[in-house]
């Protein structure tokens, strides 16, 4: 966050996400898996929930970050090829949703690394001034690339009232006491991490 003139200070993680566990493998793979029937599979699941958890939860985000937001817009991929982002692929399976979905950004000038953000770590697509937009990624490890997203529409006069990310990363060498200590309660949607 130090390298950004505008984070997002609401990081909302649905879920920790091991390293090697099952979310780990579902995040992984319904971008990067061989088979298509594996990423189709998968990416069902991403949007469900990510569904899911917006639709027991948007009130209390909304509440916690005194605002509410006009559209959901994801963090472009590190490795983007053609067409939309896995994500965006992904929740634009669900019907019925009332959330509108905004692509607003694409890989700008500065190179992003696993540890360093950057303000011109993406560029607008679109023009974003004056709305609001929750932000969505599917793994957050050290929250460069997610920051320099946020701080990205923030410079270009968009209100970011919180992000949203599937899954925390967490590697079990380094946070074991944490995973043991979250592996003591069996998952749960109807919790929030901000109440």
């Amino acid at each position: 966050m130090q390298h950004l003139s505008h984070p997002v200070t609401r990081v909302v993680p649905i879920s920790l996400c091991e390293r090697n566990g099952q979310l780990h493998h579902v995040l992984r793979k319904y971008k990067d898996s061989p088979n298509w029937q594996v990423r189709a599979q998968l990416s069902v699941q991403v949007a469900a929930l990510m569904a899911r958890f917006l639709a027991t939860h948007r009130s209390c985000i909304q509440r916690a970050a005194s605002g509410t937001w006009e559209a959901l817009t994801v963090v472009p991929s590190s490795q983007q090829g053609t067409g939309p982002h896995p994500l965006e692929h992904a929740l634009s399976l669900i019907s019925g949703w009332d959330e509108i979905l905004v692509t607003t950004l694409r890989p700008g000038a500065a190179q992003l690394g696993h540890q360093q953000a950057d303000d011109h770590g993406y560029e607008i697509v679109v023009g974003v001034a004056g709305r609001s937009y929750l932000l969505l990624d599917d793994t957050f490890t050290t929250g460069a690339r997610l920051q320099s997203a946020a701080s990205a529409l923030r410079l270009a006069g968009a209100h970011v009232v919180a992000a949203v990310v599937i899954g925390r990363f967490v590697n079990p060498e380094y946070c074991a006491e944490l995973l043991q200590t979250a592996k003591t309660d069996r998952y749960d949607f109807a919790p929030c991490c901000l109440e």
